[in-house]
């Protein structure tokens, strides 16, 4: 399910002054007016499956799970969840999450209360094998200690994804 968009002028006109000069702003940028609109779908969001699953029939909520498992979502290095898939072919004018390096902060990193919200839908949704098959890769406490930089009594805001280019990070949790 989408989860986010914006919407892209696809047609417009030129707004002209009384002398039919086209009208301008202080940098001189021209003023223009939209004449039509397209929807333009960010890339998957867990946030979207979350709230899917939520008002789901439950013969759907099965493929939902098996959609976010089979999609670039799914961290396949770390058997972890990311925030959101790759944003790298769209404009940094999307917002903050884009600024961020891959598998960094908002931009595919394993953002944990999101995670446990998706993992919470699952188990409330009866995948009780697919929540448990889930379960140890998630949980922070049933994770390395070396791996995850700190003590597993110590929780994180989010960990550094595979999507990150220093592999060194990969896992390590960070608040």
């Amino acid at each position: 399910p989408p989860t986010y968009m914006y919407y892209q002028v696809d047609d417009f006109e030129y707004i002209h002054n009384s002398d039919h000069q086209i009208e301008t702003d202080a940098q001189g940028r021209p003023h223009f007016r939209a004449k039509k609109f397209a929807p333009v779908f960010l890339p998957l969001f867990l946030e979207g499956f979350v709230r899917a699953i939520k008002v789901s029939p439950p013969e759907t909520i099965r493929i939902l799970y098996e959609q976010v498992k089979n999609s670039p979502l799914f961290d396949q290095e770390l058997k972890m969840y990311k925030v959101n898939e790759s944003l790298e072919n769209f404009p940094h004018d999307i917002g903050r999450a884009r600024a961020f390096t891959p598998g960094w902060l908002e931009n595919e990193s394993i953002w944990l209360h999101m995670e446990y919200k998706y993992l919470l839908e699952i188990l409330k949704a009866g995948l009780y094998e697919q929540f448990f098959e889930d379960f140890r890769n998630i949980l922070i406490p049933f994770l390395d200690s070396e791996k995850y930089g700190r003590s597993p009594t110590e929780n994180s805001s989010f960990l550094v994804s595979s999507a990150h280019p220093d592999s060194t990070l990969h896992g390590v949790g960070f608040v």
